[in-house]
């Protein structure tokens, strides 16, 4: 028997919307056909109910829930071979995941439409995005003393802040490699403000410059901390980036940044 299923992310379908596909399997299935299993049950925050009916899970359904849990079986009168069946599993209350189960494939694509139709209507409003993390006043304000000292590397990281803000993992991916070029940057302007021959370095080589810096003499720990930062990039330079850990590659930039700019010009002065 053919079956098809299908995940909806944040989608909640009415109750109107899941009687009326129940209702076109109904009508679809040879009409002396019976419901022969049911399961009607609703997870909220205190309790779970398993429905005796399907009106009285759509009470509860309608309230609101966590998990929801909605399945119908019919059978044949008289062979009691199973006629068809459709489930709708809710959830979190944000993502639903419907099957049905009919005696050829054209009829599920018909109770399926039912489902398609009303996808935009049931979709749940994106939720107001939380100001991140990194929106403090502390990170700004670092952020101006780097640009303040090496403009380039400092509009860098603003841009790579500005990225975490997306929901798109390619804008998170491009805030880590906004930040290998704000090191490489710096590093640079470091070694040229300090008179720092680097003509045997390749224009990537950031922990070398590091290291001609002295970072590593002045302060293991400091030096440790630069490398890492950067090393955060090349570690999780992919597609797959996800946003904490672009987030720390942003932030452990920012800071070590601005104590490597510090700690350059101690030691100078």
């Amino acid at each position: 028997m053919p079956e098809k299923s299908k995940d909806y992310s944040r989608v909640i379908f009415t109750p109107t919307v899941i009687k009326d596909a129940v209702e076109v399997l109904r009508k679809t299935i040879t009409t002396d056909s019976y419901l022969s299993h049911s399961i009607y049950k609703i997870d909220s925050e205190h309790e779970s109910w398993s429905h005796p009916s399907e009106d009285e899970f759509f009470a509860d359904y309608s309230k609101g829930f966590i998990d929801a849990y909605f399945w119908n079986e019919y059978r044949h009168s008289k062979s009691h071979a199973i006629e068809g069946s459709i489930t709708v599993s809710v959830a979190g209350y944000s993502d639903t995941k419907i099957s049905v189960a009919m005696r050829n494939r054209a009829d599920v694509e018909k109770v399926f439409n039912i489902f398609e139709a009303n996808v935009e209507k049931c979709r749940l409003p994106k939720k107001p995005k939380k100001k991140s993390k990194t929106e403090t006043d502390w990170v700004n304000e670092t952020i101006n003393k780097v640009e303040g000292r090496c403009p380039v590397a400092g509009r860098k990281l603003k841009l790579a802040l500005s990225k975490l803000e997306s929901e798109d993992v390619e804008e998170w991916q491009s805030a880590a490699m906004h930040i290998r070029d704000a090191w490489i940057e710096l590093t640079q302007w470091l070694c040229q403000v300090n008179n720092i021959d680097t003509s045997d370095l390749s224009p990537d080589a950031v922990v070398d410059r590091l290291r001609k810096l002295k970072i590593d003499e002045t302060d293991d720990r400091l030096f440790n901390l630069a490398r890492a930062s950067f090393s955060l990039y090349s570690k999780h330079h992919k597609r797959d980036i996800d946003n904490d850990t672009a987030t720390a590659c942003v932030i452990s930039t920012i800071v070590s940044m601005q104590t490597v700019i510090r700690e350059v010009f101690s030691a100078k002065g």
